[in-house]
């Protein structure tokens, strides 16, 4: 997540996550692989009006957002499945995810 670790902590402590949320900061790492996109003046415009603040959550004012990405890893390191796509209501299907994962276990 793009966001600071004091707001990664609340999100895992809201969501009950049984895995460690990594930030991100300045978005270094997903720089590195291409996975990021400048918010345009216009959407910087409608996201202050909605109360998003992305300088608040980030700690700085670049107003890049990572692009939606999973990747699935084996414990080799090498990436086993892999979704990256600018439009980010598209996303790995979780059945997808799943059956990956228990491909993997069965290794």
């Amino acid at each position: 997540m793009p966001d600071s670790a004091r707001f990664t902590d609340d999100y895992v402590a809201n969501n009950d996550l049984p895995f460690p949320v990594l930030s991100d900061i300045d978005l270094g790492y997903s720089l590195s692989l291409g996975l990021i996109f400048w918010v345009g003046a216009e959407i910087q415009r409608l996201y202050k009006e909605v109360g998003i603040e992305l300088e608040k959550y980030h700690g700085n004012q670049a107003f890049f957002l990572p692009i939606a990405a999973k990747f699935i890893v084996g414990p080799d390191g090498l990436v086993i499945a892999r979704q990256a796509n600018i439009e980010f209501r598209e996303r790995m299907e979780p059945e997808t995810v799943l059956t990956t994962l228990q491909d993997l276990r069965a290794v």
